[in-house]
């Protein structure tokens, strides 16, 4: 069963971070779109996924690490997606425009993360009992 465990964190990590060169910000693609990797630019989410990493590595505390480690991911990007247009675009935190110009791989990646959280969360209490 840890086998298993362990090789659905190395699949939804590396999910997670190839569904980061999506396109996931912008008006246009070609003129002021970004990729899903301005997310790493954060320390948090380098955190985030060092974290799981060493969940990833370490027997003992494997669950509570990819819960720990998806919650950062999820902060993050919510961080990302208030505040990334920011400086090029508007002057303060606009939550209809950050709706309006945010596309699929955002939500791949957010949606990623989220099962990260939830099969984090669920091994953890399954190996409670």
């Amino acid at each position: 069963m840890e086998k298993e465990y362990k090789s659905v964190q190395v699949i939804m990590l590396g999910a997670y971070i190839i569904s980061l060169f999506l396109y996931c910000f912008g008006n246009d693609k070609y003129v002021d779109g970004m990729n899903g990797l301005i997310m790493l630019n954060s320390p948090v989410a380098i955190a985030a996924i060092v974290i799981i990493v060493v969940g990833i590595i370490k027997r003992n505390s494997r669950h509570i690490l990819m819960v720990i480690g998806s919650i950062l991911l999820i902060v993050n990007q919510i961080y990302c997606f208030l505040t990334w247009p920011i400086p090029t675009i508007n002057i303060a935190i606009d939550i209809p425009y950050s709706f309006s110009i945010t596309h699929f791989g955002f939500y791949i990646s957010l949606s990623i993360a989220i099962i990260m959280l939830v099969i984090g969360i669920f091994n953890l209490y399954k190996n409670k009992r």
